[in-house]
């Protein structure tokens, strides 16, 4: 009965991601069918992850983490054929079935790692590493679609690369006051 609820309430969710995946102008007017692509490709995946699945209680959803990726390659596809020519009808054909083939092997790949027992490893990243690609999923999801053009992700990397510097400019402050009483006070960070 949850995954029913769940999936019902992901709804919304599903279709901002086709939105998201599909940003360029090519895509505008084949957008209702690639929304209608994007749910169906969800309810194959939370299907398989619930039939599927080594552990009775597994609800599988998808996750935001791959938006980026696919919403790159899509990207990526719409350039390559642009730059070749083509209509957008074959940029639409090769956006789906790319999308669709990358998401495939992706899929042989995590089904490897797990049938060689392989999963365990992840547990040896450090925290630091999983919370900065966290972050940067968290972060690219708020910008939206900023910094689809080469320009706009110039003007993106300056701006990351200024805050780095701010964050930098206070951790020395910090290591500086080291023998400050402040230091040590609690909730300091």
């Amino acid at each position: 009965m949850y995954g029913i609820i769940n999936a019902t309430v992901v709804l919304p969710v599903m279709m901002s991601f086709a939105t998201i995946i599909y940003h360029d102008k090519v895509f505008e007017a084949y957008l209702p069918i690639l929304i209608k692509l994007t749910l169906i490709s969800s309810v194959v995946h939370q299907l398989s992850f619930t039939f599927f699945s080594s552990m009775p209680y597994a609800i599988g959803q998808v996750q935001d983490a791959g938006l980026i990726f696919l919403s790159a390659i899509s990207t990526s596809f719409v350039t390559f054929c642009q730059d070749k020519g083509y209509d957008d009808a074959h940029i639409l054909a090769t956006t789906t079935i790319g999308l669709s083939l990358c998401t495939a092997f992706l899929g042989c790949g995590l089904l490897v790692v797990g049938k060689c027992k392989l999963a365990s490893y992840v547990s040896y990243l450090p925290t630091s590493v999983v919370g900065g690609y966290l972050a940067y999923i968290g972060e690219r999801a708020k910008r939206g679609r900023k910094g689809n053009s080469k320009t706009q992700r110039t003007e993106v990397a300056k701006e990351a690369w200024l805050v780095e510097e701010e964050r930098l400019a206070k951790v020395a402050a910090d290591l500086e006051d080291e023998d400050d009483e402040s230091y040590n006070r609690p909730g300091r960070f």
